[in-house]
C-alpha cells in the first residue's frame, strides 16, 4: 500500500506498522451522528402505528383473512412494473378454477407472482 494513492485527508490513516509495511487504519466506529429530531419523531410515529397495527391484529380471529387479499392486490400492482395487467378479480376468478384457461395469459403470470 502506497499512501501517496490517498486523499490528503486520508492520509492521516495510513499509517507504517511494525513490519515495514502500510496499513489504512479507518476512524473509531460508530462515528458521532448529529442527532436529528425531526427525523427522530418521525421514526417514533412510525413505529407507534407499527404497535397500533400489531395490537389491532391480535384482535382479530384470523388475521390471515386480511392478508390474502393483500397478496393479490400485490401481485396485480407490482405486475404493472412489467406491463403485466390483471385485475383482482380476474385473479380471484382464476385462482377458483385454475385449469380453465384464463381470458389474458398476463392472469396466469400474475397469479404465479402470488
Amino acid at each position: 500500500m502506497n499512501p501517496s494513492d490517498f486523499k490528503e485527508t486520508q492520509r492521516s490513516l495510513c499509517r507504517r506498522q511494525p513490519g515495514g509495511y502500510h496499513a489504512f487504519l479507518p476512524p473509531d466506529l460508530p462515528p458521532d451522528l448529529p442527532i436529528d429530531w425531526e427525523l427522530a419523531a418521525l421514526l417514533s410515529e412510525a413505529d407507534r402505528a407499527v404497535a397500533e397495527l400489531s395490537g389491532a391484529g391480535r384482535l382479530l380471529p384470523n388475521p390471515h383473512l386480511l392478508i390474502r387479499p393483500y397478496l393479490r392486490r400485490e401481485a396485480v400492482l407490482s405486475s404493472l412494473i412489467e406491463d403485466t395487467y390483471a385485475e383482482v378479480d380476474e385473479l380471484l376468478l382464476f385462482e377458483m378454477e385454475p385449469d380453465e384457461p384464463p381470458p389474458r395469459p398476463s392472469i396466469r403470470e400474475v397469479s404465479n407472482h402470488v
